[in-house]
Parts: structure tokens; C-alpha cells; sequence
């Protein structure tokens, strides 16, 4: 079996991944406000768990989604091609397996009475506990759609990829506005967005049927799950402790100072952060990239990383630099001149770090193909560290000003890490 890379260039893979990040914001920032006057601020934020929930979830594939990508695209038109589908396969079946213990995982949590923590009228409570039992059934659903499009990504089919994120997008809203007005309205939605990511993976399925259908007898391949386990453990410790980092932070401000900080700090947060799509998305799509050049044409592989490098170094002070500028204004205009005292500056200190944010996703993509996931981790708990003793500190000294600080400089120093590190990935 030959498999060939998809028939588009670096900038047609960007602009596809980038469109398949970009247009479900719209569609959110869109559908939104709607759903909310529809569903009311109670089921809507339990809505926002259930989204919460489903996108953690994927931490139940272990990195393996991330891991082959890898091993598929350092095969993909070579005379090891014809292993890609076992390497499909098998990712698939782990994908299957860890996706039904993180269900199981997720059905002792609520029998154990986690659910109780959740403040809420016991007819929604009702609710939401029914819905939280069709989330857990939904997580192989949401590990498996990982995993395939790990494979597609190894490939560099990021135009189908984009189809099915945009389908998504959509569905993720449309379904909930189409069956707001049933019984249970929140159960109701959550089983459209279920029904999504069912479809989701039929669609990725189809798209990589060529893959994963073998025409030709392949050996058994030694330490085919350990290989992919390695890399997914260590993907895994970030995945775990990256996060943590980025919403634990809300915990400590809301126990320190109050729950009205919060939103003053995760408000201009959130609008920033996003930012960081286009850095990551072209991240995304080099990745594979980089792990077929780094087996086959190291010197090609450093020239594309420099330039990479300096794209995105003026993209991101193209971006950072408004931010700092405009921001008073521009989020008194999206909702108040009284919010945007307390939200702007904390969205000026947050530009400085989205800067190193976004050129770090670059460093953080080699050094994955080049199979140092350990690296990475490794410097995820150094930081995990450091980050929560100065956040505390800097939150007692500065307030929300100082938690925006903390962030910034847990960016700055993650970014010349990787950046020193990766420079051993080019050698």
C-alpha cells in the first residue's frame, strides 16, 4: 500500500486548519447569545460544562491522536508506508479501550456523589445528572474523533479535517437551538452535540477509509503500543497539568480576592488567548511536516523552521501590539466602559505573554516530532511549579494585575525554554 500525502501545499494546509478553528468561533460568538435567552443562564451554564467536560475528555486518549500523527507522516510515500494502517488501527483500538475506562471513570465519579458539589434546583440537577451520564457514554466517541483525525493530520488532509471541525461548529449550536424547546431542554441539547461527534467521526472515518483498510498482508511491528504509549504518557502529563495551569488560576483569584475579579481577569483572558489560533494552527500543520523531515532532510527541515519562526513572530506583535493599544476601548464597547477599567489593563499584561505564547507553539511542535514529549512534560511540571508560587504572590502583591503578570511571565519563560531546547532538535 502506497499512501501519499494530500495534494496541497504548506499555505493550502494553513489557510484549511485555520478556517476549520476560525469559523466555529463565529458561529459561537453567533449562537451564543441566542441560546442563552432561550435555554436561560442556569441551563446554559450547566451547557457550559457539558462542553467543558466533553473537551477535557480528550485527555482519555493518552496522546496517541498526537502520537500518530507522528509515526504516519514519518511513513507516509516511503517504503514503510505500508505499515500506516496497523500503526491506524492499532491507535484506533487503544483510542476504543482508554475511551471506555475514562467512561467508567466518569460513571464511579457520579455515583460517588460529585455531582452533590453542583448548586442547582433539584428539576435541573435532575437534569443535568441524566446529562452527565450521557457525556460519560459519549467519551470513546470523543478519544476515537482524536485519534482519526490524528490520522488525517498525518497525512496532511487538513482540508477534510477542516470540513468536519466546521460541521461541528455548527452543530454544536444549531442542535441545541433546534431542540431548546423540548422537555428537557438541556438533556436535549446535549444529546444533539452527542449526535454531532458521532457524526463527526462517521465523516473521519470515511475520509481515512484508504488508510485504515490494509490491501496488503503487514508483519507484526514490535513495540507498535509501547511506541505509541510512550509518547502519549508523556503527552498526557501536559495535557494533564496545561490546563490546570490555565483554569486553576480563576479558582485561586475567586478564594483570594472574589468571584467579580474573576470574570474581570477570564474576560479579557479568553478574548486574548484566542489569538493564539493562527500561531497554532499553522503549529498543527507542521507538525507532520516536520516529523517527515526530521527522518529524511534535517536541513530542509531547519530552513522551515526559521522562517516559520519569523512569521509568526511578526504575526503575533501584529496582534499583541492592538491589543495594548485598543483594548480599553474595544471591550467597553462589547460590553461596558465600567468593566473595561477593571478588564483592559489586565487584557495590556496578558498581550505580553500572548506574544510568547504564540512563538512558543513552534518549539513545542519540533521538539513532539523530533519524539521528545518527555521534554516538554518534564518542563510542564518544572513550570507548574513555579507558576503557582509566583501566581500567589503577585495576586497578594498586584491583584488580578499581578495573576495577568504571573501568566505573562510563565509564557516568556516556557518560550526561551523550548526555544533552547528545540535548537538540540535541529542539530
Amino acid at each position: 500500500m502506497m499512501v501519499q500525502n494530500q495534494q496541497l501545499s504548506l499555505r493550502g494546509r494553513i489557510f484549511w486548519n485555520v478556517l476549520g478553528l476560525l469559523l466555529p468561533l463565529v458561529i459561537a460568538l453567533i449562537a451564543v447569545p441566542r441560546l442563552i435567552s432561550a435555554m436561560g443562564e442556569v441551563r446554559f451554564g450547566m451547557l457550559s460544562l457539558v462542553f467543558a467536560l466533553l473537551g477535557y475528555a480528550s485527555v482519555f486518549d493518552l496522546g496517541v491522536g498526537r502520537a500518530v500523527t507522528k509515526l504516519v507522516a514519518e511513513r507516509v510515500g516511503g517504503e514503510r508506508a505500508h505499515e500506516i494502517p496497523l500503526y491506524a488501527r492499532t491507535a484506533l483500538k487503544i483510542a476504543l479501550w482508554f475511551g471506555l475506562a475514562g467512561c467508567v471513570l466518569l460513571l464511579i465519579a457520579q455515583y460517588s456523589g460529585v455531582l452533590d458539589l453542583i448548586e442547582a434546583s433539584p428539576k435541573i440537577w435532575l437534569e443535568f445528572s441524566d446529562t452527565y451520564l450521557l457525556c460519560a457514554l459519549a467519551i470513546p466517541l470523543v478519544t476515537i474523533g482524536g485519534v482519526l483525525r490524528g490520522i488525517l493530520e498525518g497525512i496532511g488532509a487538513f482540508r477534510h479535517i477542516a470540513y468536519v471541525r466546521i460541521f461541528n461548529g455548527f452543530a454544536n449550536f444549531a442542535g441545541p437551538l433546534l431542540v431548546v424547546g423540548l422537555d428537557k431542554p438541556l438533556f436535549a441539547a446535549t444529546a444533539a452535540i452527542v449526535f454531532a461527534r458521532l457524526a463527526a467521526c462517521a465523516a473521519l472515518t470515511y475520509f481515512g477509509y484508504n488508510i485504515l483498510r490494509p490491501t496488503v498482508a503487514v508483519a507484526h511491528l514490535d513495540g507498535v503500543i509501547r511506541g505509541m504509549l510512550s509518547f502519549g504518557g508523556w503527552m498526557t502529563v501536559s495535557n494533564i497539568i496545561s490546563p490546570a495551569m490555565t483554569y486553576l488560576d480563576r479558582f485561586v483569584i475567586a478564594s483570594l480576592i472574589s468571584a467579580t475579579a474573576v470574570a474581570y481577569y477570564a474576560t479579557p483572558y479568553d478574548m486574548v488567548t484566542q489569538a493564539v489560533i493562527l500561531p497554532s494552527a499553522i503549529a498543527s500543520v507542521l507538525f507532520p511536516h516536520f516529523s517527515l523531515l526530521r527522518a529524511n532532510d534535517v536541513h530542509k527541515l531547519k530552513n522551515i523552521y526559521r522562517r516559520a519562526s519569523t512569521a509568526i513572530f511578526f504575526i503575533m506583535v501584529f496582534v499583541a501590539v492592538p491589543v495594548i493599544v485598543f483594548a480599553e476601548p474595544v471591550i467597553a464597547w462589547w460590553i461596558s466602559p465600567g468593566f473595561a477599567k477593571n478588564a483592559a489593563p489586565v487584557a495590556q499584561v496578558l498581550a505580553f505573554g500572548l506574544l510568547f505564547n504564540g512563538m512558543a507553539q513552534l518549539p513545542f511542535a519540533l521538539l513532539h516530532a523530533s519524539h521528545r514529549a518527555d521534554v516538554t512534560a518534564k518542563l510542564h511540571l518544572i513550570e507548574a511549579l513555579i507558576y503557582f508560587l509566583l501566581l500567589f504572590f503577585l495576586l497578594k502583591q498586584l491583584g488580578i494585575i499581578g495573576a495577568a503578570a504571573a501568566w505573562s511571565a510563565r509564557m516568556f519563560l516556557d518560550y526561551m525554554a523550548l526555544r533552547w531546547l528545540a535548537r538540540g532538535a535541529l542539530l
